[in-house]
């Protein structure tokens, strides 16, 4: 699926919302207030290194949250997203967190601040959780081939039953490999069901995972797999024309055990949770996602307190300079691919 340039998707979207864009050495980021979202990351007017719905006008209309991009939610999934969270059914993402009525508090050369208030009803507990988050969004540094962000996403709530976290999920063109860096016999978690043997591979430290937006499944890591420990990475390599790209997200944010670990899956709700997830979308929509799973919010005083920092490379080259680099980056001997 063709994904837009930088001037069609600016056409599609400048109607709907708010936009401002950051440059750097001849990379361009497109921020919206629909939804906080980092929309788009461009490099000199090339095509987007991140999923955009190809109907993004229409779904803006509909004031609906699956614009694509780099956006923040808020964890566990099963307690917020399901009116009938027992049986894991009647799916829907509330429209007081996505897309909100976010606004760009500030903005300069380098940094896009958004803020917002929410209010999610918890449709176990029966409680509402209202808040306010603050996204910080801004580029440490810059070269020819790779733009590195920082993000700090944070957030202030009343205090429910319900442990609360948050969740970024960074949506991807489909035609690639997510690579995640573990210990050897890591055990993926399977959310939404099997993930069928030709999708998911365990080999020499990491788990592969194929991202073709042809068969729904979403794939989770325990922070005890991590190879690293207290340290998730989760990378996104695929091939655009004759050139390598890779996002690369790392936090040391994560959850470090799986008491911290809220977000529980539908297919094993007893079993293991995962800090680390990726989902693969069906058609006609075909994306995937690479997803982090932050700390718990803390109790201080009579409120939830919640500051999730962690950083999101996008690199653009060669496949021996994709790979050396991600050898470096995901401390691994080797990089496999579907």
């Amino acid at each position: 699926m063709d994904q837009y340039n930088l001037s069609n998707l600016l056409n599609k979207v400048k109607n709907f919302t708010k936009l401002t864009i950051l440059e750097k050495n001849g990379f361009k980021i497109l921020f919206t207030e629909y939804g906080a979202r980092v929309l788009g990351v461009f490099k000199n007017d090339e095509t987007n290194f991140l999923w955009v719905n190809p109907n993004i006008d229409d779904v803006m209309k509909g004031g609906e949250w699956n614009i694509g991009g780099l956006r923040i939610w808020i964890s566990p999934e099963r307690n917020f997203y399901y009116k009938d969270p027992v049986d894991f059914r009647e799916w829907f993402c509330p429209k007081e967190l996505d897309p909100n009525d976010f606004k760009i508090f500030e903005k300069n050369y380098n940094k896009v601040v958004f803020t917002g208030s929410f209010k999610l009803h918890d449709y176990i507990s029966g409680e509402d959780l209202r808040g306010l988050i603050k996204r910080e969004i801004k580029i440490i540094s810059c070269r020819e081939n790779m733009i590195k962000l920082s993000i700090i996403d944070s957030m202030i709530t009343n205090i429910i039953k319900t442990n609360v976290n948050l969740w970024s999920l960074t949506q991807v063109n489909p035609g690639g490999s997510v690579i995640i860096p573990v210990i050897e016999k890591a055990e993926p978690i399977h959310y939404f069901g099997p993930i069928p043997d030709e999708r998911i591979r365990v080999i020499d430290n990491q788990i592969i995972f194929k991202i073709d937006g042809k068969y729904i499944c979403k794939l989770g890591v325990r922070p005890e797999d991590f190879l690293h420990k207290g340290i998730a990475r989760i990378c996104y390599l695929h091939k655009v024309s004759d050139k390598w790209r890779y996002i690369l997200k790392e936090t040391f944010d994560t959850p470090v055990s799986q008491e911290e670990c809220l977000d529980i899956p539908k297919y094993m709700p007893e079993g293991f949770r995962g800090a680390i997830q990726s989902y693969n979308s069906d058609i006609p929509l075909s994306f995937g996602e690479i997803e982090l799973q932050f700390h718990p919010a803390i109790p201080i005083g009579n409120n939830f307190i919640s500051i999730a920092k962690y950083t999101i490379d996008f690199f653009e080259g060669t496949w021996e300079s994709c790979i050396e680099n991600l050898r470096q980056r995901l401390g691994l001997k080797e990089i496999y691919l579907f």
